[in-house]
């Protein structure tokens, strides 16, 4: 699949679950399926540079490990 065939398809079945910022990446965790896809957006180029199949639950830690809690306990 092209890269813009792999998009439409994240677009049209996937589930956006998380983002977070690396350097001058944002980075958006998607779940499709069984899988989680991971979506790189250079802000400096302006351009989507990379869209990477990540089978590894362990991924999921990187996107949580920085949430405060005390924030939900105010609501």
């Amino acid at each position: 699949m092209s890269m813009q065939d792999r998009l439409s398809f994240l677009w049209n079945y996937g589930e956006i679950i998380s983002e977070k910022v690396y350097y001058e990446c944002n980075i958006s965790l998607f779940l499709l399926g069984n899988f989680y896809v991971e979506v790189f957006f250079n802000r400096v180029q302006n351009a989507i540079v990379s869209v990477e199949i990540q089978d590894n639950k362990q991924i999921l830690y990187e996107y949580v490990k920085d949430i405060n809690l005390k924030e939900l306990i105010k609501i």
